[in-house]
């Protein structure tokens, strides 16, 4: 299962979303976690050009994610943190 954030900094509103799909595990990846301070994030998005497959913006401009991609994608994920002038992205193992 993998959990989809998207927040609503003006409602101070986190919506956590479950998606299905299939375990990385199972695919021979480990998942990787990936945290935003959603307090520091100012919906820049520079992270959706670094790594589109973990990052988007939603409808409304703010910042969704997905918290457990697939380690294949962790260059993508590093480069989103370096690149976030925030620097409100950590990667956990």
């Amino acid at each position: 299962m993998t959990l989809l954030f998207c927040v609503v900094p003006a409602l101070d509103l986190v919506v956590s979303i479950s998606l299905y799909c299939l375990d990385p595990n199972e695919l021979g990846g480990v998942a990787l976690k990936v945290v935003v301070d959603m307090n520091k994030c100012q919906d820049h998005g520079q992270c959706v050009f670094a790594a589109p497959d973990v990052f988007q913006l939603d409808d409304a401009g703010h910042l969704a994610y997905v918290a457990e991609p697939d380690e294949s994608l962790r260059a993508d994920v590093e480069d989103a943190a370096d690149v976030c002038p925030l620097q409100a992205i950590t990667i956990e193992d």
